[in-house]
């Protein structure tokens, strides 16, 4: 297939640029109105690895009885981080972009996050939503969020990423309130890990540990533009859209998807 690149407007030909799929009704009635994205509870993500409260285990020595007198030691200590662990991961929010792919330049098609078929499909409702385009550096400026690039990693089996193990030895050297944090840096750094099979989503991820069931992040100094698809749009989306960048000094583009190419035009 053939694709006419320059038509894609210059702002979205650079690295700071992060995108984020919804549906049209979401966009339209909650992130546009309020200026304002959720973060999902990471317990009611899709993704069985990440919906699943970990597995804490502890880790059993060559030395058994050493290890049993280690555990009858520090049984209060595991019981707490066992405890606090589990509280932590559920008080666990997230919200999630794709960026334009920095392993291809934009001279190539796989390069810009809003022109992913399956990210339209999977994520913007089979293509009748809408495509979010973010500044990264006015995102990470909320100093409240964490935002950080998706590691893609060839996992063995599940358990690599849902399981915690309670290194007896270390609890015993470091003590509890060391070894516990060094156990929710590991947690944090399972947070932005996935599965090799996603690596095209080119994912970047918030996260945020808030024991609300809900929290927002404010989007109004960070939006620059709207994409939608001008294949399944109705009229009164469309003019929404359009009033709304009008009002709010927002690029807005419509992309049409052909048999081997694509067009993009501008709306506003």
């Amino acid at each position: 297939m053939r694709y006419n690149l320059k038509q894609i407007p210059s702002e979205y030909k650079n690295d700071n640029i992060v995108y984020h799929y919804t549906k049209m009704c979401t966009a339209l009635k909650y992130i546009l109105q309020n200026k304002s994205l959720r973060l999902s509870r990471r317990l009611k993500s899709n993704d069985p690895v990440e919906n699943n409260l970990p597995t804490i285990r502890s880790i059993l020595s060559a030395n058994r009885q050493e290890d049993l007198n280690l555990h009858s030691k520090h049984q209060e200590h595991i019981d707490r981080i066992r405890s606090k662990v589990l509280e932590y991961v559920n008080c666990c929010n997230q919200a999630s972009f794709c960026t334009n792919n920095k392993n291809y330049y934009p001279g190539k098609l796989e390069y810009y996050g809003f022109l992913k078929p399956r990210m339209w499909d999977q994520y913007a409702d089979y293509y009748k939503g809408v495509c979010l385009a973010f500044s990264e550096e006015a995102l990470s400026a909320n100093k409240s969020i964490e935002l950080k690039e998706i590691t893609y990693k060839d996992f063995k089996n599940n358990s690599e990423i849902s399981d915690f193990k309670i290194d007896l030895f270390q609890l015993n050297t470091l003590g509890y309130e060391k070894y516990f944090q060094k156990i929710i840096q590991e947690i944090n750094i399972s947070l932005f890990c996935k599965h090799t099979d996603y690596k095209d989503e080119s994912e970047i991820r918030i996260c945020s540990i808030d024991k609300k069931k809900q929290s927002y992040i404010n989007i109004s100094e960070s939006l620059i533009g709207i994409i939608y698809s001008d294949d399944w749009i109705t009229d009164f989306e469309r003019i929404s859209l359009l009033n709304f960048a009008k009002d709010q000094n927002l690029k807005l583009h419509a992309l049409k998807w052909n048999f081997s190419s694509f067009t993009i035009r501008k709306i506003n």
